[in-house]
């Protein structure tokens, strides 16, 4: 049996530009200088490949009951 790993997700908030995913990736850089497994995953990132792919099923944001834009 390999090297087992308990999981941990962290949450960062905070204002656009305020440096999250600077942060983040930071933190997966040390991570995975020590040997871990991590990943980040970006909020916009995921947002846009959903909305992609539910609109190439024929959906718009509003059909998932989610607003379109949150500005």
């Amino acid at each position: 049996m390999g090297n087992i790993q308990i999981g941990t997700c962290y949450r960062l908030t905070g204002l656009p530009g305020a440096g999250k995913t600077t942060l983040a990736s930071a933190c997966r850089r040390r991570l995975k200088s020590e040997g871990r497994d991590a990943c980040v995953l970006v909020a916009d990132v995921l947002r846009e490949g959903i909305n992609r792919h539910a609109t190439d099923r024929g959906q718009c944001p509003g059909d998932r009951g989610y607003p379109e834009s949150s500005a």
